[in-house]
């Protein structure tokens, strides 16, 4: 059997370029919903990410605000070290006072009266001058022999008299040249 088809070859032609513009138009409709399905899934990657570099750049203004401070404390500190070197350099060399006293207090018997202790360090001229009363002299004499075994003491020159009203009793001048003098260490908490 044959098939016989009497309408105008025109309209078939027609029928046929229909047919076909509705596959390309299929084609497109589906090429463009991937293209929307590519673009929308864009655009909510590229959302999450730009929250990301938000919350990075939140994270990186903290830290630089964090490091600004600390170069305040940094300058503070530094501002502090150079003040301690001025203050140790101002004071220059200058004995031990503490140790060097309560060495030569300790070397001071119990029968030993003191009057007075008198220090005074200029750099060219040092000294402590002690003046006192002693009830023996052995105990005087072993004042001064403990003193003499300071370390770093210089000269120590001695004076002493009799006191008339008391048989075997003393009055005194030690007199202590040449302190040991070391530089002045000022350090405040770790400022070097």
């Amino acid at each position: 059997m044959y098939r016989i088809n009497l309408l105008p070859v025109e309209y078939r032609n027609y029928q046929l370029a229909i047919k076909r513009s509705n596959r390309i138009l299929f084609v497109l409709l589906i090429v463009v919903s991937a293209l929307a399905v590519v673009l929308a899934t864009s655009i909510a990657i590229s959302s999450i990410y730009a929250r990301q570099l938000d919350t990075i750049k939140e994270s990186n203004e903290s830290i630089k605000k964090q490091i600004n401070e600390l170069n305040t404390i940094k300058e503070l500190q530094s501002q502090v070290t150079r003040m301690v070197a001025d203050i140790n350099q101002a004071a220059g060399l200058s004995p031990d006072w503490g140790n060097l006293i309560a060495d030569i207090c300790n070397a001071i018997p119990p029968t030993v009266e003191l009057e007075s202790i008198a220090a005074g360090y200029t750099g060219e001229k040092d000294s402590i001058t002690i003046k006192g009363n002693a009830d023996v002299l052995k105990d005087f004499t072993a004042m001064l022999e403990y003193i003499s075994k300071i370390d770093g003491l210089g000269e120590v020159h001695f004076k002493y008299s009799g006191d008339q009203a008391k048989p075997g009793s003393l009055s005194f001048q030690v007199d202590i040249q040449k302190l040991p003098a070391e530089p002045y260490g000022l350090n405040l908490g770790g400022a070097k």
